[in-house]
């Protein structure tokens, strides 16, 4: 047991002694293998720490551009100055100097969402528009983005409006209401015993074009095959004509009496689709 004792306190006493030979530098210094060296000024960095023999003094180097430190330092490097890109919404709004880092500030149409000193740090691009239900209560500004506000009962906007608008009442306008209102669409009216939603008049738009060309293409069709079958019907009499010839038969008599037949035929056809 006081084998045990002795060897806590030769443990103890060592480690009083290494704390009681560890140097107590001052503010303006730090410690570099047992011995203080003095920091470098504010706009300076540290190019080579101070040595023991033959005993030499911290060499400090100036800070590059585009770099900077604030205060008395022992860094080996500077601190690279903030970029103010146009790209994330920032512009500058002070220099970087040697002793103090760049500030920025919003472009038009963004806010800070990173504020730093005075300065911003990260910018978001302000909301265009709102959720449907809701209306522009206020545009954004360079510390906060656009205020949406709910809709309140009986009005409606679809998120661009900067007020909800009151629904349409059907009534007024003598007309009965086919769909109520909601806090993103209007009110939805039509005429006294009409049965036809907005549903069923964007379906009849559509049909109305497509019967009417259903319509053409079969006119076409029906005037091409009746222009062929007169041009066959004509092949077909000069055909007749000149066996009647060879026959010695009294030219016209038949094929005037169908020709007659035919042109009244294809006259009553043409009337009828005229007037359809």
């Amino acid at each position: 047991m006081e084998y045990k004792w002795k060897i806590c306190l030769i443990f103890f006493v060592g480690f009083i002694g290494k704390a009681m030979a560890q140097p107590v530098c001052h503010e303006d210094q730090y410690e570099f293998e047992d011995r203080c060296c003095y920091a470098c000024d504010p706009g300076s960095r540290v190019y080579k720490d101070c040595q023991a023999s033959p005993y030499e003094q911290t060499s400090c180097g100036q800070c590059a551009k585009t770099t900077f430190h604030r205060g008395l330092n022992r860094h080996k490097h500077c601190t690279p100055c903030t970029r103010c890109d146009a790209e994330r919404g920032l512009r500058l709004k002070r220099i970087c100097t040697e002793t103090s880092d760049a500030l920025c500030a919003t472009l038009d149409g963004y806010f800070c969402r990173d504020p730093l000193e005075g300065g911003c740090r990260a910018a978001q691009r302000h909301s265009v528009r709102c959720s449907a239900g809701h209306h522009i209560g206020q545009k954004g500004t360079a510390d906060k983005d656009t205020e949406c506000l709910k809709c309140i009962h009986g009005t409606f906007s679809n998120g661009t409006l900067t007020s909800c608008q009151p629904h349409t009442k059907c009534e007024s306008l003598d007309l009965d209401q086919i769909q109520p209102g909601t806090d993103s669409t209007d009110s939805e009216c039509g005429k006294h015993g009409s049965n036809v939603t907005p549903a069923m008049t964007r379906i009849i738009i559509i049909i109305i074009p497509i019967v009417v060309l259903v319509l053409f293409v079969v006119l076409v069709v029906f005037l091409s095959c009746l222009k062929r079958m007169n041009q066959a019907q004509k092949e077909r009499s000069t055909f007749q004509h000149s066996a009647v010839q060879t026959q010695d038969v009294a030219p016209g008599e038949p094929n005037e009496e169908k020709n007659t037949m035919l042109q009244n035929l294809c006259c009553g056809i043409m009337y009828w689709v005229r007037k359809s």
